[in-house]
């Protein structure tokens, strides 16, 4: 199993580090899914579904860019939500952030906003 422990680095679990102890899966993530976007169509719907599917999961997700009024309407209640219609929205959404554990970055320019905001 892969995890992507908090340091950033993808590492291979060892016996016993489970959330109890056990060789069990670790404790929920914290996951920002990221698209540079103003607009809901195939990806910013993509984004919803498999945001809905891993907070039902027990993971802790939060979303940046797509339409507000749309993307607020198709998550989950208590999924947070930021709008970034430009890559600058989109790195600040991220700066500061040290508690991700995964930044999903949806195409191109929300792929460059996470490696712009990325911890140094």
């Amino acid at each position: 199993m892969c995890t992507l422990h908090r340091t950033g680095r993808a590492d291979v679990m060892r016996p016993g580090t489970g959330p109890r102890g056990d060789d069990g899966p670790p404790g929920p993530l914290s996951i920002v899914q990221l698209v540079r976007s103003d607009a809901f169509a195939g990806v910013e719907r993509y984004m919803c579904q498999v945001t809905n599917v891993l907070v039902g999961r027990g993971h802790h997700v939060s979303v940046v860019g797509g339409d507000p009024d749309r993307m607020t309407a198709e998550l989950e209640p208590g999924v947070g939500y930021t709008p970034a219609s430009s890559v600058v929205q989109a790195v600040r959404a991220l700066l500061g952030r040290r508690d991700v554990d995964i930044v999903h970055a949806h195409m191109t320019a929300a792929e460059t906003a996470a490696w712009l905001a990325r911890p140094l």
